[in-house]
């Protein structure tokens, strides 16, 4: 659980004043993880969608991995509910110019298989 549980915190804490990252190793997708976390958490908020709210939870608490919420399924219906989360689908589209799945390809880190397995005991 280290690789998707650090890459998370980085996410969340570069939003504050202050942090960076600082390494001659790119870290790959922070800036959409931090835009896609909030827009995923304001709309299960705004929604009273718990059953988001709570695959939100279990992925900041590392319980599931980050590909229960960002995956393309999930990611469209979130992005798809606001006129900000359209502008932010438009823009990757712009961007990327690639079907949803190959664009979170490119821009989420494929985190080793191990990394959310169950430690054996």
């Amino acid at each position: 659980m280290i690789e998707p549980a650090w890459w998370l915190n980085c996410a969340c804490d570069l939003q504050w004043q202050g942090v960076e990252y600082v390494s001659k190793v790119q870290l790959e997708g922070i800036a959409f993880a931090k835009k896609y976390m909030d827009l995923f958490l304001k709309h299960a908020t705004i929604q009273r969608n718990f059953e988001l709210y709570g695959l939100y939870w279990a992925v900041n608490t590392l319980s599931l991995p980050p590909s229960e919420i960002m995956n393309s399924k999930i990611l469209s219906m979130v992005l798809h509910a606001s006129e900000e989360g359209k502008q932010f689908l438009s823009e990757l589209s712009q961007q990327y110019a690639l079907p949803l799945d190959e664009i979170l390809n490119k821009i989420i880190p494929a985190f080793s298989k191990s990394s959310s397995e169950p430690i054996q005991k």
